[in-house]
């Protein structure tokens, strides 16, 4: 009773203590940022602000985008700034300017290449990447400013104030966010079972949701820019200085902002006069704080609500794959952290390749191409022209009775020679080789066998099947003259993924066909001469794995020179697709076509997501360090499997095969479901299940019946043994020298 005592009163106090700590304060999940206090200690009554200019996110550095979050942010300690102003996360440490740096610039441009970005000049100067020249150039801000010089014909003059308040830093060996994590534990979970086209396509994604760098700290404050478009012609006179666009852009930028401009630079009324009357654009902007107003807005108003407005003025970041690290990820083995951090450096690498186009940059040439953004030298060269021989693809299926190559309409010959073959003269190119797969039906067999009789029964199930395909395309030797009336032209290039450029839209220009190559890439060709007006410059192909005999000259071709991964001079390349990793182009011209038409670039994923089998399903194991299993669950998280607990179906499939998986399209729609053949669990109708017991209860009983009779037999036989025994122990009185029969008991010891 007294054991019982204590127990209650130490539940109620359990209980009691428990209530007493709840608290509104506490009530939300660990970490979380309303858990913590809102008031300021250092100025009692002020609010506690919370600091948005933080690092920690993925950046594309094309753009100039942030995207998915790279690093996690938690409340649990609920650090505060040393100026007791800002609200921090646990990882997260902040670095007040004291003196409260006001830098006042002006900058004038005379090529678009040249343009800074006013928020991340920092990470685009960053070099760490091979092709980090095109860092920025796909950014809002540089597209609109590289449009206006060109169509204006002006250089632009850029007046701006930055007010840099803190540097932001993040720990370096911060805690990746659990989405980013899982993305990289699927990754791995495929690299680690050869699922390498899956792979690729999945670090694509990461590159698509997560960008090319993660940003590691930035600069918090806010910034004022003014930018003038002024006629070139003006600013050629040699009576308008640099210096005086400047003074009189400065004196437009300060008066908006009512400033004084007394103490910066000299200007005369015919100067600003001048300035004003051959301005072609003027765009003014504010980067932080409150929102620019066109009246009654002075650079007072804006600094007052610049704390409660801080952003991100500049950045500073790494490549995306420097995050992957066996310290972020310690359920994967080093050897595989590796590996993964390497298909993501690989994935990077191919979206910088895919959209880097060489080529003139400069506008006053009659060469100049608005679609480049590396220059290549070839303002002053000309263009060759060479003809197309067609293409012709080989199609080999790797398992009888399954036409993965019909169902592709991958077996395509060259309508120059009806046959897989090149034009007489022509010399052909093995471009890529690819594997092709296919979602197909198969019946599947199952023999039942019950108490009195065998039966066989059959079922539909979807397997995956493959084919290889060889593209080869055809071209005319450099140097050599070309026969009349001979090849092709050429009318551009589409696919399931992206556009013909003649056209803007997935079809082939008038009076053009289209010709299959790899797996859903249609190359339009004509021999038509209506179709002239639509044709394109045709300078050949090249991939990874194969270059492009026409970037030769002819006296390198006559040589033996390995044939370049480049097009021609004053060719441009355009992506065709990327199968396997393997990054495939095309090389034209069509400046005619786009002219100053602004382009996006190509994100990833380049092609449609390959199917699975079963056991390539999203549900894996992962063998981690020592011999750890890491296993997905079905809400998509990965966790420890620990010794002797059960993995669930989904896990099971990744040695057995259970059920059919169903396979989906980039959008989550079921397109089919898949089967490897491979072992599975049975399963039986309830028939069988009522066959299965019967059977099962009348052999037990047969069992029993059988050892109950053989128990009886050796009872009886025991029986018989002692009365023989017991017989032979009877002896008769007068053979004693006794009156009587005596039993005679023999004690036996052994």
């Amino acid at each position: 009773m007294a054991i019982m005592k204590y127990f209650f009163v130490f539940l109620f106090l359990k209980i009691s203590l428990g209530e007493l700590s709840t608290s509104p304060s506490s009530s939300y999940p660990v970490g979380d940022i309303r858990n913590c206090p809102t008031e300021q200690i250092v100025i009692p009554g002020s609010p506690l602000l919370r600091m948005d200019a933080m690092p920690g996110l993925g950046f594309d550095n094309l753009r100039n985008r942030e995207l998915g979050q790279v690093y996690s942010r938690n409340y649990t300690s609920c650090q505060v700034s040393n100026d007791g102003q800002y609200l921090l996360p646990d990882n997260i440490y902040l670095i007040p300017v004291l003196n409260s740096e006001v830098d006042f610039f002006a900058n004038v441009y005379d090529h678009y290449d040249d343009w800074k970005s006013t928020t991340s000049f920092s990470i685009n100067a960053e070099l760490k990447i091979r092709w980090a020249n095109i860092n920025g150039k796909f950014s809002a801000e540089y597209q609109d400013t590289k449009t206006k010089m060109i169509d204006t014909n002006s250089r632009a003059v850029r007046i701006g104030l930055r007010h840099h308040l803190y540097s932001v830093h993040v720990n370096p060996d911060s805690q990746l966010h659990p989405s980013f994590k899982s993305r990289l534990m699927d990754l791995a979970a495929h690299i680690q079972n050869n699922n390498t086209e899956m792979a690729h396509y999945l670090s694509d994604l990461i590159i698509r949701d997560y960008g090319t760098h993660v940003v590691t700290s930035v600069e918090a404050g806010g910034a004022l820019y003014q930018t003038t478009f002024v006629s070139r012609d003006f600013m050629n006179n040699s009576d308008s200085s640099q210096l005086k666009m400047s003074a009189s852009a400065s004196f437009s930028f300060l008066s908006i902002f009512h400033l004084s401009v007394s103490a910066h630079y000299t200007r005369t009324d015919t100067d600003i006069n001048g300035f004003t009357n051959n301005t072609r654009h003027q765009k003014t902007s504010t980067h932080g704080g409150p929102p620019f107003k066109l009246s009654n807005f002075s650079y007072a108003d804006w600094e007052n609500g610049l704390k409660n407005n801080l952003i991100p003025i500049d950045k500073h970041g790494d490549p995306l794959f420097t995050a992957i690290t066996a310290t972020n990820i310690p359920e994967l083995p080093d050897m595989l952290v590796m590996e993964t951090a390497d298909y993501v450096y690989q994935a990077i690498s191919r979206y910088y390749k895919v959209n880097t186009h060489e080529g003139c940059t400069d506008f006053m040439s009659p060469n100049f191409n608005f679609r480049a953004n590396v220059n290549d030298n070839s303002c002053k060269k000309n263009r060759q022209n060479y003809t197309f021989g067609g293409i012709y693809q080989e199609c080999v299926n790797r398992e009888l009775g399954y036409d993965v190559c019909g169902s592709y309409g991958s077996a395509q010959t060259n309508p120059l020679t009806s046959d897989y073959s090149c034009p007489s003269g022509y010399q052909k190119v093995l471009l890529h080789s690819g594997t092709l797969s296919k979602v197909m039906p198969m019946t599947v067999y199952h023999h039942h066998c019950g108490f009195w009789s065998c039966h066989t029964s059959s079922s539909q199930v979807n397997v995956v099947r493959y084919s290889n395909y060889y593209a080869y395309w055809c071209y005319y030797p450099p140097g050599e003259t070309v026969p009349p009336d001979s090849g092709y032209m050429f009318g551009g290039v589409y696919s399931g993924k992206h556009t013909n450029a003649v056209t803007g839209t997935s079809t082939c220009p008038p009076f053009f066909s289209p010709l299959h190559f790899g797996q859903d890439i249609q190359v339009c060709v004509s021999s038509d001469i209506q179709g002239m007006s639509y044709a394109l410059p045709f300078g050949g192909f090249h991939s990874c794995s194969s270059g492009n005999p026409l970037s030769l000259s002819p006296a390198q071709y006559e040589k033996g020179s390995s044939f370049p991964l480049q097009c021609p001079e004053r060719y441009n390349q355009f992506l065709v697709t990327v199968d396997e990793g393997c990054i495939v182009n095309y090389c034209s011209n069509v400046d005619f076509i786009l002219k100053y038409t602004s382009q996006p670039p190509i994100l990833p994923p380049y092609k449609i997501r390959p199917p699975m089998t079963v056991n390539q399903s999203e549900s894996m194991i992962i063998v981690g360090p020592y011999g750890t299993v890491w296993t997905k669950g079905d809400d998509g998280t990965w966790s420890k499997h620990k010794a002797g607990d059960m993995i669930n179906d989904n896990e099971y499939i990744w040695t057995y095969t259970s059920e059919p998986h169903n396979v989906t399209d980039d959008n989550g729609t079921v397109i089919g479901s898949t089967y490897d053949g491979s072992m599975r669990t049975p399963s039986f109708t309830g028939a069988e299940v009522a066959g299965f017991v019967i059977g099962s209860v009348f052999s037990t009983a047969l069992c029993i019946a059988f050892i109950a009779a053989v128990g009886c037999g050796v009872k009886k036989y025991k029986k018989k043994r002692i009365a023989r025994k017991e017989a032979v122990l009877y002896l008769d009185k007068s053979e004693t020298g006794e009156n009587e029969t005596a039993v005679l008991v023999q004690k036996i010891q052994d």
